[in-house]
């Protein structure tokens, strides 16, 4: 048994985040390529399928760590917060905005396993980087700790917002009739819950998720801007917003499961201990 809440929440972040990522990898690494091949569903599937098995979770590693790091700090961090607040009687909106903020600024530090993944997932670098520990030896010994960092700043800006969203409209979802509803059981409603609203952010905040992988794709040179990296993706495949929406079918459906196993995985950990 966990007693400190402050600990306990760490710990069901870094479990919830552990079961989640297992299972939804390989719907994760497929838009990621759909987004690196420009946009063809059957061309990112079918490179995936002719590199077989073997190369299935690679790239796994990183948004394994990445995402056990920054669940484990978004509802730890978030619980430190906002429970020293109370004592201050601020309203509940304004403590969740604090608690979302700092978490995912914390959140945001550890944007070099994201930067990993991409090089890891995209094809062209298969021959080049083994593995994760590899590819942060090579990049830091070509490019720099600089490096690592690009794309920081729509990483940031969509970790603040999604944040905000998430604990705001939990909280209002926990306060609705269906988590009332003595006809479902705790672990479908946490899973619908939790599903519903992660569905709903990624494709709110789909357009930065494709701004960070074209951010993330290439290895030196200058760092563009967010207004730069935005005309780029404009430009792709004969012009149009589409572009900014490139897999997000896809992406809904791995958000769905994803943060439906999350908050699902997350509730009953915390109930448990």
């Amino acid at each position: 048994m966990v007693s400190n809440s402050y600990t306990r929440d760490f710990v069901c972040g870094l479990g919830s985040a552990v079961t989640t990522t297992a299972i939804t990898f390989p719907i994760n690494k497929l838009i990621y390529r759909q987004v690196l091949v420009g946009g063809n569903l059957g061309k990112a599937f079918n490179s995936i399928r002719q590199e077989g098995i073997v190369y299935l979770y690679r790239g796994g590693m990183p948004p394994l760590v990445q995402k056990a790091t920054c669940l484990s700090t978004m509802f730890g961090v978030y619980n430190s917060v906002t429970m020293p607040l109370k004592k201050y009687h601020l309203n509940e909106y304004v403590e969740k905005v604090c608690g979302s903020c700092v978490s995912a600024t914390v959140e945001a530090a550890f944007v070099p396993f994201e930067r990993i993944q991409v090089l890891l997932v995209h094809s062209k670098y298969n021959d080049r980087f083994k593995n994760m520990v590899h590819t942060f030896r090579e990049v830091h010994k070509h490019y720099g700790v600089r490096e690592f960092y690009r794309g920081f700043t729509v990483v940031w800006i969509r970790n603040i917002a999604s944040n905000c969203c998430f604990f705001i409209t939990k909280g209002e979802i926990q306060k609705s009739k269906l988590m009332k509803n003595e006809n479902y059981s705790s672990g479908l409603k946490n899973f619908v819950s939790g599903g519903v609203l992660g569905l709903m952010m990624s494709t709110f905040f789909y357009p930065c998720k494709v701004m960070k992988i074209v951010l993330h794709q290439n290895l030196g040179g200058r760092f563009l801007s967010l207004r730069e990296t935005a005309s780029i993706v404009y430009r792709r495949n004969g012009r149009g917003m589409r572009n900014f929406y490139t897999g997000v079918v896809t992406n809904g459906v791995r958000s769905l499961l994803s943060w439906g196993i999350t908050n699902m995985t997350f509730e009953f950990l915390r109930h448990s201990m």
